[in-house]
């Protein structure tokens, strides 16, 4: 499936579960919960250090998270950036 920006918003893809507890919980690095490669950039973002590509932090409180193909993503404005990694 292709998943498209559109607007001001960014796709990220949320790093992959750490692990899982005997009980069936899955276990997530703290560190890495909230970051992740940007997928898809919408046409109205002001691309300046943020391309797809570009491991990215970002609110824990901003965006809509989603499940496609097993994997996580999250849909947001990208005002709710927090950082960009080097």
């Amino acid at each position: 499936m292709i998943m498209k920006a559109v607007g001001d918003n960014v796709i990220v893809r949320c790093h992959s579960r750490q692990g899982t507890s005997e009980g069936g919980i899955h276990l997530l690095n703290p560190e890495e919960e909230n970051e992740g490669p940007l997928t898809s950039v919408g046409p109205d973002v002001d691309t300046e250090g943020v391309l797809v590509g570009t491991v990215v932090g970002f609110s824990a409180t901003g965006g809509t998270k989603f499940v496609v193909d097993g994997h996580e993503w999250v849909a947001m404005h990208k005002r709710h950036l927090l950082y960009v990694k080097e």
